[in-house]
């Protein structure tokens, strides 16, 4: 008994040596932990890349597991992307422990908000994150950019009294862009694009710079900007994803100033019998004389 006593503490003691060494050490998880790879690319459509007046430089601060939209976004419009990411929805930084040797620690994290932050951007976009748990300064230093001029897109949670004050002078939302809100499930019981709009994005400005506040629709934990699938996620249409995404990408070009050279304008939408369907009225707009052409796609659910 006592020789299985003393090969139990030493087994013990063992585990505790090699758990001590492995908090100890130091280890990099690589640039793929926080930011998105490229690599794989999925099934898209791509709406505005490459866009005539260059790609739209952003700043996503976004949790780890929703940060590939960043990628999705980038294959379907001209976007030039910096990523900051956060230990996951609500938190802001995991404390670094023999669970999670590789994690940043909030003083690293808050360098490189800092750090980040001093670029210019045609826009930052906060992408279901808790604003609440963002270090004081970080706050500030975002306010502080947008105060100066630089739009911001905000789908956030738990905002604090600075965030509520930076969007008290509210504006109206107009989007010049026709977006198929009808045929999306999240979206399709508003009565018109005027209602949509209102539903799903609340404009406000602060100092030089513009605020937009998307809400109105729940997005999962593994998204950033997008409502999730429905009516499941095996039942989902992949379409359905890009028109979501289609909607981002004009707010984030709107937002940046950018893709309004032409604008193609027309009804909110139209029912028609596909048998009796006959003709589209739309009208295009441009800043100067030029010669363009339009492209229509009529689309099904299986694209």
């Amino acid at each position: 008994m006592k020789h299985i006593a003393s090969l139990s503490v030493f087994a013990c003691l063992s585990l505790l040596s090699a758990g001590s060494i492995f908090a100890a050490a130091t280890i990099e998880y690589g640039p793929k932990y926080y930011c998105p790879s490229e690599e794989l690319v999925t099934p898209h459509i791509t709406w505005a890349k490459p866009a005539s007046d260059g790609p739209v430089k952003a700043l996503f601060i976004v949790w780890r597991g929703g940060m590939r939209e960043l990628v999705e976004l980038s294959q379907r419009m001209d976007l030039e992307y910096t990523c900051l990411p956060t230990a996951d929805a609500r938190t802001f930084c995991e404390d670094k422990d023999s669970y999670n040797p590789g994690w940043r620690d909030l003083e690293t994290m808050t360098n490189d908000a800092e750090q980040k932050l001093k670029d210019s951007y045609d826009v930052i976009v906060m992408a279901n994150v808790n604003w609440s748990c963002f270090p004081l300064m970080m706050r500030y230093w975002i306010l502080k950019k947008v105060k100066d001029g630089t739009p911001l897109i905000a789908l956030v949670n738990t905002p604090d009294d600075y965030l509520k004050r930076a969007t008290a002078k509210k504006t109206k939302f107009e989007l010049p862009a026709l977006v198929p809100f009808k045929g999306l499930p999240a979206f399709s019981k508003q009565a018109d694009l005027a209602a949509f709009l209102n539903a799903t994005c609340e404009s406000s400005t602060f100092g030089k710079g513009k605020i937009f506040m998307l809400r109105g629709f729940s997005v999962p934990t593994k998204q950033a900007l997008t409502p999730g699938p429905q009516p499941s996620i095996l039942g989902a249409p992949l379409v359905d994803y890009d028109y979501y995404l289609a909607y981002v990408c004009h707010l984030l070009q709107f937002a940046a100033g950018k893709g309004n050279a032409v604008t193609i304008k027309g009804n909110d939408f139209r029912l028609a019998d596909r048998s009796l369907f006959s003709s589209v009225d739309f009208t295009v707009t441009a800043t100067a004389s030029m010669t363009v052409t339009c492209e229509f796609a009529l689309r099904n659910k299986d694209n």
